[in-house]
Parts: structure tokens; sequence; C-alpha cells
């Protein structure tokens, strides 16, 4: 089990936020060549995926609760933070519905015109995730 120290929390999770997006770009690179290897897009995803789980699980069942916590201590009002916190439960959704749309390398080579969109797409939604919590609840956390 991961022990997180309260002091560097925002920079682990900073840490796995550029992981994700040097997922993103391995994946992007792959599918624009002439000649994509599927195999190697769907173990982009799933690596991808992996890396996503498990900064999820540590924002969701961590930093979030402890920042909540943090705010209401201070006798702050939490309700734009549980706001944002639901927001950002809709964009996981969104890449959720991402990953599991593209499953397989079957479904990847089978889907490739719509793959590069919906890639490009899922990007953006995970772009102003990341910019969202960057420039806005991670900032509380200091």
């Amino acid at each position: 089990m991961l022990i997180v120290m309260d002091t560097n929390l925002v920079d682990i999770l900073i840490k796995q936020h550029n992981e994700l997006r040097r997922g993103i770009e391995v994946i992007k690179e792959e599918s624009q060549k002439d000649a994509p290897v599927f195999s190697a897009l769907f173990a982009g995803l799933e690596q991808f995926n992996k890396s996503l789980f498990g900064h999820l699980s540590l924002e969701n069942n961590v930093f979030y609760p402890k920042l909540l916590e943090k705010l209401e201590s201070q006798g702050l009002n939490t309700g734009d933070t549980r706001k944002f916190i639901e927001e950002m439960k809709e964009i996981e959704k969104q890449i959720r519905g991402f990953l599991g749309k593209y499953g397989s390398s079957g479904q990847i080579e089978k889907n490739l015109s719509s793959f590069k969109p919906d890639l490009n797409e899922m990007a953006v939604v995970l772009l102003i995730r990341i910019y969202s919590e960057e420039n806005g609840v991670y900032l509380y956390w200091g």
C-alpha cells in the first residue's frame, strides 16, 4: 500500500498528470503513422488506463477527501469544491467511455477512422481536467 505524505501529495499527482500526458502523446504518435501497429496502440491504451486508474484512486480516495476535510476544518464553504469534484467525475466517465469503446486492438483497427478524432477529443477532455486541477483545487492544498 502506498503511503503518501501530505506535503508531497500534489507533487505526486502532478507527476502522474505528466505521465498521463506522455502516454497520450505516445498513443497519438503511433496512431498518426502511415501503418500504425494496432497492438502497440492497444498496449498504449492499456498502460494509460493503468496509470489513470492509479491516479484517480489516489485523487478520489485520498486527495479530495483530505482537501474537503482541510477546508472544512478552516471553516470554509466546500460547496464549490464539491461541485468541482462531481464535474471531474463526469470527465472521468467520458475518458472511461473512450477506453471501453477501444477495448482491443481489433476494435481500434476496425474503427481507426473514428479512433483518431475520439483520441483527440479524449486528450482535450483530459487536458482540461488536468489544467482545472493544477490551477484550481491543487492550489488550495498548500
